[in-house]
């Protein structure tokens, strides 16, 4: 087994976002072992620090039909205002999965 990631994809989230809170910033689609993944990077806009987050993932297809919603959880952050922040581990989507909003 490779411990490298395969690049598949990557760029700023584009959809619309709520402006002074938690954004999407950038991702990336990767692929190890046959498997797809998405890696987030996050802003916090909001003036407090975040110790957990919760959200789900609408998985889309290459013409844009909804084929998962994944819920999602970070429950332990520590994460001040004003910081950018990955979380550790990628998100296991589908194969066939080609944009996504949150």
């Amino acid at each position: 087994m490779s411990a490298e990631y395969d690049v598949i994809s990557k760029g700023v989230y584009r959809h619309t976002q709520i402006d002074e809170f938690v954004r999407v910033g950038q991702y990336s689609f990767l692929r190890k072992d046959g498997r797809r993944y998405l890696a987030l990077r996050f802003e916090n806009r909001l003036a407090t620090e975040i110790q957990s987050m919760s959200f789900t993932l609408l998985q889309r297809g290459s013409t844009g039909e909804l084929l998962e919603r994944t819920p999602v959880s970070y429950p332990e952050l520590s994460v001040k205002g004003g910081e950018e922040f990955s979380h550790g581990s990628m998100i296991r989507v589908r194969p066939d999965c080609s944009d996504f909003e949150i």
